[in-house]
């Protein structure tokens, strides 16, 4: 898109403003100018971006201590670094506490990591081992007399006729070839099973381990992102910021 000369001065006067003074980009006059702006996200001052700049002025700001800031263009999105887990059973990411944007004034407190601590701490964890089916449990005897017994079986069943006989005869006329076909397949899905089971018996050690951590050590991180997300709110207040209008009718309608 093409700009006048004098429109392109006119970005340069406002990105050498912000560059100086990074804190404008929260005011709404220039709020009002970042949508309009050609040049904003397009231009190096020094090396840097005037976003890069904004960046470490909020990272200078004692209620942003100890915070990740990103950001997609006006879009920032603030976090803290999250609980480690155990063994990276699954990697940490950070937890994003809190967004706000620029160009709209409005901010969004992010809950979503203390939902994941609280239904951690509260979820109950139920190992329970993995089964061959029963059809191969009974397939696993299959010495003359449990063939016979289960031959006899079939034929007492409340199946059709013709579905007794046909059990009747699998139990009964089962050449040494086809059992051991049999017994080399219930094998090989035991082996399976005992596999499965062995790294569901892991991953559970690691949950309940990763549980008893959250225990101990969420309520206080919980409390410091309450802490942290109430101090950055009333900073972005003071400059006019108000919660994001959407994300209130949105939480109303499934509260």
């Amino acid at each position: 898109m093409s700009i006048s000369i004098e429109e392109a001065r006119d970005d340069i006067d406002i990105l050498e403003k912000l560059v100086d003074n990074p804190a404008l980009i929260l005011k709404r006059i220039f709020a009002d100018r970042l949508s309009t702006s050609r040049l904003l996200y397009h231009v190096i001052i020094n090396g840097k971006y005037v976003m890069d700049y904004f960046r470490e002025y909020l990272n200078a700001q004692p209620e942003f201590k100890g915070c990740e800031i990103q950001n997609d263009r006006q879009e920032f999105s603030i976090s803290v670094p999250a609980i480690a887990s155990i063994e990276s059973f699954h990697p940490s990411q950070p937890d994003v506490i809190l967004q706000f944007d620029v160009q709209e004034q409005t901010y969004e407190v992010i809950d979503g990591c203390i939902k994941y601590y609280n239904d951690t701490i509260d979820k109950r964890y139920n190992f329970k081992e993995r089964e061959l089916d029963d059809f191969l449990k009974s397939l696993k005897d299959l010495s003359l007399k449990s063939r016979v017994c289960n031959a006899f079986k079939a034929l007492r069943s409340k199946k059709k006729p013709w579905i007794r006989v046909r059990d009747f005869s699998f139990w009964l006329y089962m050449p040494k070839a086809k059992r051991k076909k049999i017994s080399d397949i219930i094998e090989e899905e035991q082996d399976t099973i005992n596999r499965l089971n062995k790294d569901d018996r892991k991953d559970n050690e690691i949950c309940l381990a990763e549980q008893e951590m959250y225990r101990l050590k969420a309520p206080t991180h919980i409390a410091d992102i309450r802490e942290k997300q109430s101090r950055i709110v009333k900073f972005l207040e003071l400059y006019g910021y108000v919660q994001d209008e959407e994300i209130v009718l949105y939480l109303d309608d499934v509260m």
